[in-house]
């Protein structure tokens, strides 16, 4: 028998109203009940320093939104900003410089969280050098400082702010073996991680650290990024990622022997240390959460614009970039 027009209109309605429920009184999209395939690019191996989203899928948290990520180890070859704003890469965990550069150029990219609220980037001095500030590097011998990378450019801005004249110091390349470096009294100072400090403590070397927020420098790292037209397209889907990353970090700082258990299948083999895990991570929380208050991934105009300016202050950055084309804080909202 045939459905009278106003049966017809009365089902429509309800059809209507059930989707509806889905998109405006749940975290999930209209279409949410399927599942959505996302990709993410970490910006190093794997290791502790991305544990909270190695929780995020082990807990499920991406799960609950209907997702299944595929993580990567950072791509050397590739042009990680490119494939994200391609479409090729859906998220990506870039740093400040990468980033600004990126937007300088015209990408059409945005950070949608900052899981690290100081840089990383530290330069780490023997306690024997009587090197406790950038003055005092000035006729030292430095090691770790490539071109043209975020390290180096915290370096030469430590050294401008500083008035230290560069030509009076001296450089020695030692690959990434800063604590036997050290050690052994081949340099004085290295730029490395506050991650990799460990390595320091191991073989015995006592050290002073430079940090830049210590010094007037405040910057974020560890951005995620996606392109402009995801936020567009899909804001309902940026906003679980995040949801689902941050939950994965809340959990991992209250439980962090059971988020190193859940990391180590995933880590490099250089990373197959439990003390070595368990600093890393201790350090990422205080790089993550300087404060108990400090919400995981939160971003500040005021703290993105003081970088900014300083970048620009060094001709780091050129052009007419501007505060809203670098991030959003949409997301972060609960």
């Amino acid at each position: 028998m045939a459905l009278s027009k106003k049966r017809i209109f009365f089902l429509s309605a309800a059809t209507l109203l059930f989707f509806s429920a889905f998109s405006f009184t749940s975290d999930t999209s209209l279409f949410g009940l399927l599942k959505q395939d996302i990709s993410i690019q970490l910006k190093w191996r794997h290791n502790p320093q991305f544990a909270g989203i190695y929780v995020a899928e082990k807990k499920g948290y991406f799960k609950e939104k209907n997702l299944h990520v595929t993580l990567y180890e950072r791509d050397k070859q590739a042009d990680v900003i490119d494939r994200v704003e391609d479409g090729k890469l859906d998220f990506a965990i870039v740093g400040p410089l990468d980033l600004f550069k990126a937007l300088e150029r015209g990408e059409k990219i945005k950070a949608v969280a900052a899981f690290y609220q100081d840089s990383p980037s530290v330069i780490v001095a023997r306690k024997d050098s009587g090197i406790n500030s950038p003055k005092d590097l000035a006729n030292k011998t430095l090691s770790g400082f490539t071109p043209g990378t975020q390290s180096s450019i915290l370096y030469e801005i430590l050294l401008n702010e500083a008035e230290v004249d560069g030509s009076s110091i001296s450089y020695r390349y030692i690959g990434f073996e800063h604590a036997k470096a050290l050690a052994e009294k081949k340099v004085d100072a290295v730029s490395m991680y506050r991650t990799n400090l460990y390595l320091l403590q191991k073989n015995g070397v006592e050290y002073t650290l430079i940090t830049p927020e210590n010094f007037g420098i405040e910057s974020y790292d560890d951005f995620l990024i996606t392109s402009d037209s995801m936020i567009e397209k899909n804001p309902v889907l940026v906003r679980d990622v995040v949801k689902a990353i941050r939950k994965g970090w809340d959990y991992t700082f209250a439980h962090p022997e059971e988020a190193l258990e859940i990391t180590r299948p995933y880590e490099a083999i250089a990373y197959h240390d439990k003390e070595y895990e368990r600093d890393i991570l201790k350090r990422s929380k205080e790089l993550m959460q300087p404060l108990p208050e400090v919400q995981i991934g939160t971003m500040h105009y005021l703290h993105m614009r003081g970088y900014l300016n300083m970048l620009k202050k060094y001709n780091v950055v050129k052009g007419d970039l501007k505060i809203e084309d670098i991030f959003t804080t949409e997301f972060l909202n609960n």
